[in-house]
C-alpha cells in the first residue's frame, strides 16, 4: 500500500488496484497484469472516506450534504454508495446523519462499519462518536457501538468475530499519527497497532502486548501482515521496513 499528497494507492489482490485521487475527484481501478483500466469513478469533491472489502469485489465511497452555519459549515448527513467493482454496477446507497471518520467491510462482506458524529459541540466540534453497523444484503442498521471522540480507524478480524476501532477520547488531546493503523494477522490471533513511530504487536485473545519495534523516524501511514503471518510491513513517510513477527 502506497500513500502521496494527492490520493491512495490499494492493492486489494494480485491482479487488481484502486487510485482515489482528490485533484481530478476521480477513482480508477486497474487490473495488474496488463494495466487495463477496468473502471473509473466520479466522485464528490468531498469525498471522505473510503473503503474497500477484503476480497476486492466492493468498493464504499462516502460524501456530505453540508450546511451553513455562520462561518462554519457542518455536515449533516453522509451517504455511502456501494460499488460492484467488476462491472461498476452500484449496489446499495446508505444514509447516515452526521460526518463520517472511518469505514470498514466484514471479512465475508455482508457488513459495513462505519465511524461517524453522533454529538456535536460548540463549536461545532464533535464531541461524541458512535460506530454504526449496516448489513449490505438489506441495507439495514443493526447495532451501534460506542466510539471516541475525534479521529476513528475501524478494522474487523478476519473470521468477523472482532471489530477493532481506535481514536482519542476527549480531553486526551493526541492525533492521528499517535495511532494512524492497526491490522489483524491472517489467522485473527494478532494485531498489529502502529503511530508515533512505533509498533506494537498483540496477542488478540488476551490483550498482552507481544512485542514493540522502532525503526520509522516519521508518521507511520499503513500495515500489513505476509499471507503467512510470518512478517510484517511498515508503511510511512520515511520508507517501507519489514518486520519479522515475534510470537
Amino acid at each position: 500500500m502506497g500513500f502521496s499528497s494527492t490520493g491512495q494507492l490499494t492493492v486489494l489482490s494480485r491482479e487488481i488496484i484502486a487510485q482515489s485521487s482528490r485533484s481530478d475527484f476521480t477513482v480508477k481501478v486497474w487490473q495488474v497484469a496488463d494495466g487495463t483500466l477496468v473502471h473509473s469513478w466520479r466522485v464528490p469533491r468531498d469525498l471522505f472516506p473510503s473503503a474497500l472489502s477484503p476480497d476486492g469485489q466492493m468498493a464504499a465511497f462516502s460524501s456530505c450534504s453540508r450546511k451553513e452555519v455562520g462561518a462554519v459549515s457542518e455536515c449533516i448527513q453522509s451517504k455511502i454508495k456501494i460499488w460492484r467493482i467488476a462491472d461498476g454496477r452500484k449496489m446499495r446507497t446508505i444514509w447516515q446523519d452526521g460526518e463520517l471518520r472511518a469505514m470498514a467491510f466484514s471479512s465475508n462482506g455482508q457488513w459495513l462499519a462505519v465511524s461517524y458524529c453522533e454529538k456535536l459541540g460548540s463549536p461545532l466540534i464533535c464531541v461524541e462518536r458512535a460506530i454504526g453497523m449496516w448489513d449490505l444484503r438489506n441495507g439495514q442498521k443493526i447495532r451501534t457501538l460506542p466510539g471516541y471522540s475525534s479521529w476513528q480507524t475501524l478494522a474487523f478480524s478476519p473470521d468477523d468475530r472482532w471489530l477493532a476501532s481506535a481514536g482519542c477520547t476527549q480531553g486526551q488531546g493526541c492525533t492521528q499519527d499517535e495511532g494512524c493503523c492497526f491490522t489483524f494477522s491472517p489467522d485473527g490471533q494478532l494485531m498489529a497497532s502502529g503511530g508515533a513511530g512505533e509498533i506494537k504487536l498483540w496477542r488478540v485473545s488476551d490483550g498482552q502486548l507481544l512485542h514493540t519495534y522502532r525503526g520509522h523516524r516519521r508518521a507511520l501511514k499503513g500495515l500489513s501482515f505476509s499471507p503467512d503471518g510470518e512478517l510484517l510491513a511498515s508503511a510511512g513517510e520515511d520508507g517501507i521496513a519489514v518486520w519479522k513477527v515475534l510470537r
